[in-house]
């Protein structure tokens, strides 16, 4: 962001609240118009990995699972469940329910569904979570069963993917990723890449129509437009990254509720471990000892934030409070690199260089800058480039960089170890992007994986955790607080841990008065 430009907003919203500016523009209908900041990838919930894609996508589809608004898993599509053995399911859908084109779901679309997701030639980076299944058997119109190789406690979590319609997305191809047809309270009406996207609610769906006809989803990247519309009122939904320090601007305006509440949002710095200097764990740690997370929390997010210890967040089951953090310390950070060899060169002015990728994002960058600062301090030299997030991203997902940062969101089982750290979910099999490997921590989310003895199995992901606090394949921030700004005429939202936007289906835009 440039310099001053922060206090430029907050003036010009400031001037909008006292000079006595019009109300908000009506809008015809219910529609609702909201801001994301950026474009999805892609809206087949086979293949997206990105979070405005899940969010977007969770209005389309629905899984045979969903999580509620506290975070815990409940059926969806599903009418009944059972595990008839260690390795097998009886899963059977609702009966009625109808996907945007008309048709009838039916076992076999779920089957499709799965069978797609691990056929490699599809490439579906979520192929990783279904490996473990043998065989996916029809039984009847509204009955199937999942055969598994061997026990997986978290089979279930796999299943709040969203289920795709069998025949359209064979017919589609990969256009599916732009033409979904989903089960969800939304139907896709319009998506012009890095412009908007229109949806249009079904009154067809299985739980009822929304009260919202239709929500249109501008792409709107720049932090300041999104909150300059949001106040001018060709917005009426903004969600995260939010600039704290603007957030006030909206609180104790009657016009807007600002909502906020912990999230399941894990922010973090994802590290090459290929990289010849970055492979070695003593940098790693020095590094985690060169960043002031405390201030960064404190002063740029004004406290929106809990400094993160791992993966899963507090609130999680699995959650260790007592695991190993790597507290500010820069002494002990220079200290470490001079005892790794890794002496300040006299003629660059550093002990090395590495580089660092994030998007555009202005408080992204504004971030990237600080610790920037802060790895200088100790002789680190870090170059910043900035993409736009498609380009970002294609980078982070292929394993282009050096180091990068970005969240994980609504991570609820810790099985999502195996997916993070085995060496088996390198990309293209999951989402180990930044190629680690430790054969213990192999054994033991495989080992995770199939324990069904809670206790063991508690046990277990402890000790996941204990070593990879200690090899630092990420180096953990904090978790961001989600933070919604509304128009004060949505009613009924509901703010959920992952930041999705399932509410809007029970959601109500009042008239503009």
């Amino acid at each position: 962001m440039r310099p001053g430009s922060l206090a430029a907003i907050a003036l010009s919203i400031c001037l909008l609240i006292g000079c006595g500016q019009d109300e908000p523009s009506p809008h015809p209908g219910s529609r609702l118009t909201i801001a994301l900041q950026s474009d999805p990838t892609s809206l087949d919930p086979r293949l997206a990995t990105d979070a405005m894609s899940s969010r977007v996508i969770d209005l389309l589809f629905n899984g045979l699972f969903k999580n509620d608004p506290n975070g815990s898993m409940q059926p969806d599509l599903l009418e009944s469940y059972k595990r008839n053995s260690e390795t097998s399911y009886l899963l059977k859908v609702k009966e009625g329910v109808l996907f945007s084109n008309g048709a009838e779901l039916t076992s076999d679309d779920v089957k499709y569904t799965i069978e797609s997701v691990m056929d490699p030639a599809f490439g579906s980076r979520k192929a990783a979570a279904f490996k473990n299944v043998s065989m996916v058997e029809i039984m009847d119109r509204y009955s199937l069963m999942v055969w598994l190789k061997e026990p997986q406690a978290s089979f279930l979590e796999c299943l709040k993917i969203g289920i795709v319609h069998k025949g359209e997305a064979e017919k589609a191809g990969d256009e599916f990723a732009s033409r979904p047809v989903g089960t969800g309270p939304f139907t896709l009406v319009e998506w012009d890449k890095g412009s908007h996207i229109v949806l249009r609610r079904r009154d067809d769906y299985f739980e009822g129509a929304p009260r919202i006809e239709a929500i249109d989803c501008r792409i709107v990247p720049d932090t300041s437009t999104r909150l300059l519309e949001l106040r001018k009122g060709s917005v009426e939904f903004v969600e995260n990254d939010i600039p704290p320090e603007l957030v006030e601007a909206f609180q104790g305006d009657a016009k807007f509720k600002v909502e906020m509440a912990p999230s399941s949002t894990f922010k973090y710095i994802g590290i090459n471990m290929k990289h010849p200097i970055l492979s070695r764990r003593d940098v790693r740690a020095a590094m985690a000892h060169a960043i002031d997370r405390n201030s960064i929390v404190d002063r740029l997010l004004l406290g929106q934030a809990t400094l993160a210890s791992g993966l899963l967040c507090p609130g999680n089951p699995f959650y260790l409070p007592d695991l190993k953090q790597y507290e500010f310390d820069p002494a002990l950070a220079r200290r470490m690199l001079d005892e790794a060899g890794l002496m300040v060169d006299a003629e660059k002015g550093c002990r090395f260089s590495i580089t660092f990728k994030t998007s555009k994002d202005e408080r992204a960058n504004q971030i990237a800058q600080i610790i920037q600062q802060q790895l200088s301090d100790v002789g680190i030299q870090m170059e910043i480039k900035s993409y736009e997030w498609a380009t970002f991203y294609s980078d982070i997902i292929g394993g282009n960089f050096d180091i990068y940062s970005l969240t994980w969101v609504g991570i609820s089982d810790p099985d999502f170890f195996y997916d993070a750290f085995n060496s088996k979910s390198i990309p293209p099999n999951g989402v180990n992007r930044g190629h680690y490997s430790n054969p213990e921590i192999d054994r033991l989310t495989e080992q995770g994986r199939i324990e069904l003895n809670p206790s063991v199995r508690l046990e277990t992901y402890r000790q996941v955790q204990e070593i990879i606090a200690h090899d630092l394949p990420y180096i953990p921030l904090w978790y961001p607080h989600n933070v919604a700004i509304m128009s004060s005429r949505l009613k009924g939202f509901e703010l959920y841990p992952s930041g999705d936007f399932k509410s809007f289906a029970k959601a109500e835009l009042l008239p503009a008065q």
